[in-house]
This record gives C-alpha cells, structure tokens and sequence, in this order.
C-alpha cells in the first residue's frame, strides 16, 4: 500500500510538472506577461543580502551546469522557493551582465573544453551593468573537477591583456599553458539576466542565467544569436551528497549538462568551429526551445 501511495504521489508530481513546463512554455510563446509572473515569483520568495550571501562566496568550489528550456523556469523557482533564499540589492532580484570572452584566433581554450582537457582555463571580463563594477576573471578547471576563481576589479573593459595590472590574475595560466596570454584576443560578448539563489545552511549558491543573448567580437558585432535556454549552476565547496537543487531538478527532467555559456555562445556563433561534442547537445535544446535562436 505505501508503495502504491508513493507510486501514485510521484506520477501527480511528474503530471503537475509536465502541466507547468506546458502552462510556462505557452505563457513565453504567447508572450502573456510572463515577465510579470516570473518577477512576481521572485518577489515572493525569501530574500538575501550581500553581506550575507558574501559568507559563501565559493570561490574554490565544485560546480554542475543544466542546460533547459524556459518553460520550466517558474516550476524550477516554485519547488525550490522552500529551500533557497534569492540574493536582494536596494530591491532588485535580478541583474544584468554582459560577459567579453578571450580566447586565442583558433580557439585553443573552447577546444581543451571540447575534446575533454582537464586542467583548464577560461578568461573573461565581467562588467555588472546594475553596479557599474567590472572584473578581470580566470576560471581553473582542475582535473579533480574543482572550479577555481581568480579575479581582479578593474577601471573599465580591456581589449589587450599585456598591462602589468591584469598579470597577477593572468600570470598562474601562463605558466601552465603552452601558449602566451599575449595571443589572447577578444572573441565573443555575452549578455544576459541572472537570478542567484543561496542555501547557507548548505553553503550552496544557485545561479540562473536567462535571456541570453551572444554576439562576436571577431566580426565585430555583425554576429548576433539571441537564445531562450536557460542556463543555472550549482555551486558548493563538497559534491558528496544530491543537494536539493538537483532533486528538484531531476524531477522536473532538467539534468546535467557540461555546457557553459561560453561554449554554447562559440558553438552557435561560429558553425564551421569543431562543435561534434555539443551539437547533439545544442540541437535537442534548441528543438524543445520556445524561442530557439535568431
């Protein structure tokens, strides 16, 4: 008998899930203020401050990325609104980036990701549009699948990375690999929303990153690709146990992905660029997407 209950719990969770994915994908397509409903969720849910959320900054972490469609953004935000507390500032629950990759003319850091390298890097500037702060970063991908964080607050957006202010953030990536920074030029801008959610009892953050939008540097911004996926990323210091993030997510079928922004942005933006690894993936989103690309 209890397992029938339990049977028949799941399958009402699985049916509820499948209505809100359906609801919030036709709510998106039809454009009937699915805005205002997404900010009215975030409005409701328990907030954080900086001051705290500063107590998990992670910054030496394991990290998961999942890749979803848009219409299962507000069920995602509904079952886990009991769990996490979203990051408030002077009122805001939502906040812009706009993200410039570096990379070498050949891609040579999009392709240790590609083929599957450990010991990986990813350089970037992140400027903050709510803030105005900017920041120089360097992501290290150990091969024991830690992520780790070095950044630099800069005075505005550099195209050339030579100045000696940005080599102590620079200098641990030039050691290790076997090409120079100097060979690094500007390829590609990211744009896009994010929501951050935290667990402190966990140590845990949350980030959910929507209305992304790419477009190339290297052809000067002729190259756009506006996108409707969703992309989130679990963060915490230990991956020993399921948090709660992933079985929420697992049920409402939104599993692990490896694709980073970065990645998909490369992928979409480029199509003669060596993309076997995520084209598969790519294309299954982009064909359950509301939006897909333009």
């Amino acid at each position: 008998a209890t397992s029938r209950r339990w049977t028949a719990a799941s399958q009402r969770w699985a049916a509820a899930s499948r209505w809100w994915a359906a609801t919030s994908r036709w709510w998106a397509m039809k454009n009937l203020n699915y805005q205002k409903i997404l900010g009215k969720m975030l409005r409701q849910m328990q907030g954080i401050g900086l001051a705290q959320m500063d107590t998990i900054q992670l910054l030496n972490r394991h990290d998961i990325k999942f890749v979803f469609e848009q219409g299962k953004l507000l069920p995602l935000l509904i079952c886990l609104s009991r769990h996490y507390r979203i990051l408030e500032v002077e009122g805001q629950r939502s906040f812009k980036y706009n993200t410039l990759y570096f990379d070498t003319p050949d891609f040579f850091l999009y392709r240790q990701h590609h083929n599957g390298k450990k010991n990986r890097y990813k350089v970037r500037v992140r400027r903050y549009l709510d803030s105005g702060e900017i920041f120089l970063e360097v992501k290290f991908k150990s091969n024991k699948g830690k992520t780790q964080k070095t950044r630099k607050l800069i005075a505005e957006v550099p195209y050339v990375l030579d100045a000696p202010a940005y080599q102590e953030v620079l200098k641990p990536m030039g050691r290790d690999l076997e090409i120079g920074v100097r060979n690094f030029i500007p390829t590609l801008w990211t744009n896009f929303r994010r929501i951050t959610l935290a667990n402190p009892e966990d140590g845990e953050r949350v980030t959910i990153d929507l209305d992304l939008c790419f477009k190339s540097e290297i052809t000067g911004g002729k190259v756009e690709k506006k996108c409707g996926l969703v992309i989130a990323e679990l963060k915490r210091e230990k991956a020993a146990q399921p948090s709660e993030f992933q079985v929420v997510a697992k049920k409402l079928g939104i599993l692990p992905s490896g694709m980073s922004k970065y990645c998909l942005a490369v992928g979409l933006l480029n199509p003669d660029i060596k993309s076997n690894e995520f084209k598969t993936r790519i294309r299954s989103y982009l064909n359950s997407d509301v939006e897909k690309v333009s």
